[in-house]
């Protein structure tokens, strides 16, 4: 069967055997471009569907024209004269990677900026991948003199077609790397993993972006070029540019990419945590750490958001960048973290994390921690240098950055202690330690489970 040209009529999602049983997630944004014949077809049986279940035929017109028009482009002056920048994101992080093939949203990406970089290294340029759960983000640099060459670049990086298994020999050996060494090296980076793994437990987010050893060895070039034309798609893609003269040029070098809807992955229920849970995940490390929380049954929709997610970032040291993931997830949840490199610290910890989880809700936040948090978030949404800030709300479906930093002020202190308090149960959480088994002496639990931390992600 040709996947190019059997398609699903309700989701005009190509056939394929990554293919999921998702439900179209594509924004209603009216967009004008020509159409392909043998996509009309499609888009009639679309409308014939969608009236059958009393839907309005003009939403499917809207999709269609978002799918077929170019790549949303962001132009800016440069910051810096001397250089062009641009990043490129696409919503095809790891939790669209397919079962059986944890890790290949990550290949792709490092396959697709290996080529970049590449492509770059001539004209002193680069290009950085940054993969996460629902969104990766390629940036490109070079100087301003290879503006060409940097739209140049851009075309060679998402044309995969000659990729061989040799092109991604050391990509996938640097995530079983991580997988294994890397993750188990950090106290901090081993408690996190654990923790997303127990709480989305069933769920896409449950493992790491690097996915896991034998999702990696599954992995070849076949599955990487379909991953990447299922996925790279017109309306999942937004670019933003600084300093460029001819900005529409690199939004052109993107054209290749397929004019189909953007499918969101299959519908994600996260198990509410109903009583305390404890993990002891056992390795060799030199500190012993603590994370506890629970998931968070709230969508950016609900009118406690983004109270809620003030509270939430008030607990980073960089609530700024709290606020970046919390945006760039569907799912999410409450969070403490706690590490301390003294001898058989499981205890301790354990009883200071359920303190400072009690004391949060039951407390909140006081005016000035409110006030600090306040003025980090703001700064952060409408920082004049930030580069890809528009893509990330535009495709996730979030306000606009300076539409949320107003909503952000306008948030007050009781508005913010309410929603932690209605959201957050200290009596229903999680609990995740980490550490060497002599760290957890005299710490005993009888609903406790253990479990080594080597090979967690094999």
């Amino acid at each position: 069967m040709d996947t190019d040209d059997s398609q699903d009529v309700v989701s005009m999602w190509p056939f394929s055997p990554l293919r999921r049983s998702d439900p179209v997630g594509a924004t209603d944004q009216k967009r004008h471009a020509g159409h392909r014949p043998h996509s009309v077809l499609g888009l009639i049986a679309v409308g014939v569907v969608a009236g059958c279940a009393g839907a309005r035929y003009e939403r499917g017109v809207s999709a269609f024209d978002e799918a077929t028009a170019p790549v949303h482009l962001v132009a800016a002056d440069a910051a810096d004269s001397e250089r062009v920048r641009a990043v490129i994101t696409v919503r095809a992080g790891s939790a669209h990677d397919p079962v059986g093939y944890a890790g290949l949203a990550w290949t792709t990406a490092q396959a697709i900026a290996d080529r970049g970089e590449a492509a770059l290294t001539a004209v002193d340029g680069r290009v950085t991948v940054n993969v996460g759960k629902e969104l990766v983000s390629f940036h490109l640099e070079a100087p301003a003199t290879a503006e060409t060459a940097l739209a140049d670049a851009v075309k060679t990086m998402f044309d995969l077609s000659g990729l061989s298994e040799a092109d991604l020999a050391e990509s996938k050996a640097v995530g079983v790397r991580w997988l294994t060494d890397g993750l188990a090296s950090d106290t901090r980076r081993l408690a996190d993993a654990a923790f997303e793994r127990w709480v989305f437990e069933g769920h896409p987010y449950a493992m790491p972006v690097e996915g896991r050893v034998s999702g990696l060895a599954s992995v070849d070039a076949g599955d990487v070029q379909r991953f990447k034309t299922a996925r790279y798609v017109r309306p999942a893609i937004s670019v933003e540019v600084r300093g460029a003269q001819q900005a529409q040029v690199i939004q052109e070098a993107l054209s290749a990419a397929p004019a189909r809807l953007y499918v969101d992955v299959t519908p994600r229920p996260v198990a509410p945590v109903k009583q305390h849970g404890i993990l002891i995940v056992q390795h060799d490390l030199p500190a012993t750490g603590l994370v506890l929380g629970h998931p968070l049954r709230l969508r950016p929709g609900h009118p406690d958001w983004v109270a809620l997610a003030v509270g939430l970032t008030s607990l980073s040291s960089d609530p700024g960048a709290a606020m970046v993931d919390l945006l760039t997830r569907e799912d999410a949840a409450f969070s403490i973290r706690l590490v301390s490199d003294q001898p058989q610290a499981g205890a301790a910890l354990f009883d200071a994390g359920m303190s400072r989880a009690s004391a949060f809700v039951a407390n909140g936040l006081n005016p000035s921690e409110l006030t600090e948090t306040k003025a980090a978030l703001t700064a952060s949404l409408e920082s004049s240098a930030a580069l890809g800030a528009v893509s990330r709300s535009r495709l996730m479906g979030r306000a606009a950055p300076q539409e949320l930093a107003d909503a952000i002020r306008a948030t007050t202190l009781d508005q913010v202690n309410a929603a932690l308090a209605a959201h957050i149960d200290p009596g229903a959480l999680r609990v995740v330690l980490v550490g060497r088994p002599d760290a957890f002496d005299g710490l005993t639990f009888e609903t406790a489970h253990t479990t080594a931390g080597a090979g967690l992600f094999e």
